[in-house]
């Protein structure tokens, strides 16, 4: 077998190419991610090996660009950053004539590139191998000049362009190699002895010509082959019509078996060029004479005389004459037929338009696109609308309103993803069937998902009313569909025993995504625990790791944080044994609020970095997943009393979410308080105020000015207006925010006991110690049954002990409340501003407070 990548063919008859010694790395060694298997080959731009990928589960070539050369006085740091620009840049040019670049990086003092491993022969060998005829040769070279056309379209340059860098496959398709790789190189030197089986040398020997002369490079800005290159090249000045010489060159010597401007040295060669001197064709030829008149022009020297793009010289290639004749001759007596056929063709193509058209027929029982039938809603549109307004919530209407609009937007992508799937293999035949199953299979997922959700809501209850939006909005992005690098991931398929269990337990997970996205985490909880225990049993460990993770989301969400972490660390080993990525972030995600909501800060910030790695792996710096790595980092910070940071990562949250989610979107509103808390936190409460009502502003839009998140941003909204000095703004705040949660909660929720805290402090503030006494009273109660944090009792009995002390009550009780408050703060090593407001008002009020042991002490039960 022979196989090419990028630059080389490693053909069974070709010698071993060799590396200076100490330099070749050794099979197993690592690059990147990437395991070394072998070398292929070398030359003046770099070095490649065979290698393998465990992401993608394949064998790709890794070419080493060398940076460092002999040069003296060059910036080495310069030069790398530009290969592996340059090199992203290609990597981003996708054409089926042009090899597949899958990756760049660095590694050590070079720059890596990951590329297509083929199996197939160089044009040379393909023709020695196979004797075509020129039809043959043309085909392959139009085929590869459509991959030229393609990069040209994207402003690269191949600079390159030889017999050796284009490659036919084993199945006759043809690839371009090291596409844009010449231009980035400053100079090439001959720095070694000559391989004449170097893949990255510059050329074949030409008759007459020492290899070593052809392959002589210049000084400066030229750079590419001798042989190949126009007059221009010669002078540092090159752009698409320079890679056209270089075409025809490399067309001219394979259809005729000979060298356009043979010469015996490299002097003559470059005499010839620069003169136009082009050899008769050689005798007996049958290359017809219109092909060698379009080749000629190609190679005429100066730029403005060739054609104008590559594109116009394909064309005039594929316009060959004699079949033009034979067509026209033929025209006249299958005139009927070929309008028949047309029609056939075409009745063809319309049928597979419309096959690949049924993707809203494939929504049916999950969503109707549009809202469904004319003149009238669909079932399930009906269904919602029904049902969420049966619950009598007073913001069911603007859910209802919410909800529709994001499982519309989320059902039209469906529809075009399927669409576009269906015609690249079907219509376009620009994608393979292998790659259609695989984005079929996600697409088939995501539309269980959408059913799911559909179904939940569709027998709504209050709390799933609540947590509408949210749940539309956790529906599981229709982008890794798109994504090949996912789709082809390494997750092990079942066994075939157990295949469609595993697919049962799978749908059944959807079902339960949809029931927790809801709100419904006890009933999420009971129903995963079984799933994850069949994982077990049936021993695939990806479906153990798709049960766990969401485990510990739902143990979380219940303020379980010991079984989160517990279903977190099993998830993770899951994730870690069955290569199920994609999972990791989420992972990340929850396992940093676990472990920093249980006052561990160090472990959290060891996550956030872990989650760093993830989203750099993975490249999603700008999802929404990540948006939620850092929101809940923010929220550890916060926790901690680091708001500086808080602050940072709270904003680079929003950032994210306005530019996925946009402007308008709840979610974003959710981010803008965030922030504003810990702006306020750090003096800046005017802004923070700005924030927060541009926040509420979108929640009372998207969710109604019931919702409980709109009373969420409300209490924050009364902070931020005590810290103002705005007390009967902060006031009406308060009690607002304090009247949904009753509402939505009843009189005893731990929501409640916030608002009533906030309302004492803003009271007692006032001069109404007295009327603020009985609703911090009633707060403390709530807290103490329904509230576990310290902190936040701790902040409600100092708020109770100043305002007895204000109202003239037992200064005995409210001193016992205040030092149990100073030393919850303690024990749970509060901020300086909790501990320092403390132990004032306990010098002022409590004589005993001058002996600093008395005031360690808890003297009074509560």
């Amino acid at each position: 077998m022979s196989a090419g990548a990028g630059s080389v063919s490693n053909d069974r008859q070709a010698p071993p190419v060799l590396e200076p010694p100490g330099t070749t790395l050794l099979r197993g060694d690592l690059i990147g991610r990437y395991i070394v298997l072998g070398l292929l080959g070398k030359g003046g731009m770099g070095v490649v090996y065979s290698a393998y990928d465990p992401e993608l589960d394949l064998k790709v070539a890794l070419k080493l660009l060398r940076v460092v050369n002999r040069r003296k006085g060059e910036d080495v740091d310069a030069k790398r950053m530009r290969l592996l620009r340059e090199a992203k840049a290609i990597a981003r040019l996708s054409h089926p004539s042009v090899v597949v670049v899958y990756d760049v990086g660095t590694y050590e003092d070079q720059v890596f590139i990951a590329m297509e491993l083929i199996d197939g022969l160089t044009i040379p060998r393909w023709i020695e191998t196979k004797k075509p005829k020129w039809r043959e040769v043309l085909r392959v070279f139009i085929a590869a000049g459509e991959g030229i056309a393609a990069a040209h379209a994207a402003d690269l340059i191949h600079r390159d362009l030889k017999p050796e860098n284009v490659m036919v496959t084993r199945d006759e398709k043809v690839r371009v190699m090291d596409f844009g790789l010449a231009r980035q190189i400053d100079r090439i030197t001959e720095d070694g002895p000559f391989n004449t089986n170097d893949p990255d040398a510059d050329g074949p020997t030409m008759p007459g010509v020492r290899p070593a002369e052809s392959r002589l490079t210049h000084e400066g800005n030229v750079v590419g082959t001798p042989a190949y290159m126009p007059p221009e090249q010669y002078l540092g000045v090159t752009d698409e019509r320079s890679d056209q010489f270089s075409f025809c060159v490399a067309l001219y010597e394979m259809i005729y078996g000979q060298h356009p401007f043979e010469a015996k040295t490299a002097f003559g060669l470059t005499g010839n060029v620069q003169a136009g001197r082009i050899h008769d064709a050689p005798a007996r030829t049958k290359v017809p004479v219109w092909l060698r008149k379009i080749i000629l022009r190609g190679l005429r020297p100066r730029p403005e005389d060739r054609y104008t793009s590559m594109t116009e010289l394909l064309d005039a290639l594929r316009k060959d004459p004699s079949v033009l004749r034979k067509r026209w001759l033929l025209a006249s007596a299958i005139f009927v037929a070929a309008g028949a056929l047309a029609f056939g063709f075409q009745r063809a193509a319309d049928s597979k338009r419309a096959f690949c058209a049924a993707g809203p027929e494939r929504l049916a029982g999950a969503w109707e696109l549009g809202g469904g039938t004319k003149g009238g809603e669909g079932p399930r549109h009906a269904a919602l609308r029904k049902a969420f307004l049966a619950t009598g919530k007073p913001y069911a209407p603007d859910a209802v309103r919410g909800v529709t609009k994001l499982l519309d937007e989320y059902a039209t992508k469906w529809v075009g993803l399927y669409r576009d799937s269906c015609e690249a293999t079907h219509v376009r035949g620009e994608q393979s069937t292998e790659l259609l199953d695989l984005r079929m299979t996600c697409l088939n997922d995501r539309l269980g998902g959408l059913r799911a959700l559909s179904d939940v809501f569709s027998t709504a209850t209050n709390e799933v009313v609540e947590h509408a939006v949210d749940a539309a909005h956790a529906l599981t992005p229709l982008d890794g569909c798109s994504d090949v690098k996912q789709l082809k991931s390494l997750i092990p398929p079942p066994d075939p025993t157990v295949k469609a269990r595993v697919e049962q337990l799978r749908r059944e997970l959807a079902q339960i995504k949809a029931v927790h996205d809801s709100g419904r985490y006890v009933a999420a909880l009971e129903k995963l625990k079984p799933v994850a225990d069949e994982a077990r049993e049936l021993k695939y460990r990806p479906l153990e790791a798709e049960a766990l993770v969401p485990m510990g989301r739902a143990n979380a969400e219940l303020g379980h944080y010991q079984e989160a972490e517990q279903a977190l660390d099993e998830g993770l080993r899951a994730i870690l044994a069955s290569h199920h990525d994609d999972l990791l972030a989420e992972f990340s995600a929850w396992q940093i609020w676990v472990v920093g909501i249980q006052g561990r800060y160090s472990e959290a910030e060891h996550w956030m970095r872990f989650a760093d790695s993830v989203i750099e792996r993975s490249g999603g710096y700008k999802s929404l997943m990540y948006s939620w790595i850092l929101n809940n980092m923010g929220g550890i910070y916060y926790l901690e009393h680091h708001f500086a940071q808080s602050f940072e990562y709270q904003e680079r949250a929003r950032e994210i979410k306005e530019t996925v989610l946009g402007p308008d979107d709840p979610d974003y509103a959710a981010s803008l308080g965030n922030v504003a808390l810990a702006l306020n936190k750090i003096g800046q409460s005017q802004r923070a105020l700005a924030l927060m009502d541009r926040g509420l502003s979108i929640q009372r839009r998207a969710l109604g000015d019931s919702h409980p998140r709109y009373a969420d941003n409300l209490n924050n909204r009364g902070e931020i207006l005590l810290a103002l000095g705005k007390t009967e703004d902060a006031l009406q705040a308060y009690r607002d925010a304090g009247r949904i949660w009753k509402r939505e909660f009843g009189e005893s929720s731990a929501l409640v006991a916030y608002a009533l805290t906030g309302e004492g402090i803003v009271l007692t503030k006032s001069g109404n110690a007295r009327t603020a006494v009985p609703i911090l009273e009633r707060a403390l109660r709530i807290r103490k049954q329904s509230d576990p944090d310290v902190g936040r009792l701790a902040e409600t009995r100092f708020a109770l002990a100043s305002a007895l002390t204000e109202s003239g009550a037992s200064s005995e009780r409210a001193i016992g409340l205040a030092r149990q408050s100073l030393d919850a703060y303690r024990q749970m090593d509060a901020s300086e501003d909790h501990l320092s407001e403390v132990v004032s008002w306990l010098a002022q009020h409590d004589r005993k407070a001058l002996d600093g042991s008395v005031v360690h002490r808890t003297t009074v039960t509560q």
